[in-house]
């Protein structure tokens, strides 16, 4: 009997690295958004930013710019 095979992605070259943006305010994540400029296309937003009451302003931000956006909003990670 056969498996199946790999479900194949492709995935952007410029969308491979997902920059996080685990800091606790705004004009931290702003100052390296615009450090990164073009280089990153990609933002991960975390607890610790969610937590700093400006996420979904910053969200709006980002994809305004035509930026993508992972949202990591976990409470726990899994143990190894």
């Amino acid at each position: 009997m056969n498996s199946p095979s790999p479900i194949k992605t492709h995935i952007p070259v410029r969308e491979r690295l997902i920059f996080a943006l685990d800091v606790p305010d705004i004009d931290r994540a702003r100052a390296l958004v615009e450090t990164l400029g073009d280089s990153v296309v990609f933002y991960k937003l975390g607890l610790e930013f969610f937590l700093s009451g400006h996420y979904f302003e910053l969200a709006a931000e980002l994809k305004g710019q035509g930026k993508k956006i992972f949202a990591d909003l976990k409470l726990f990670d899994i143990p190894a």
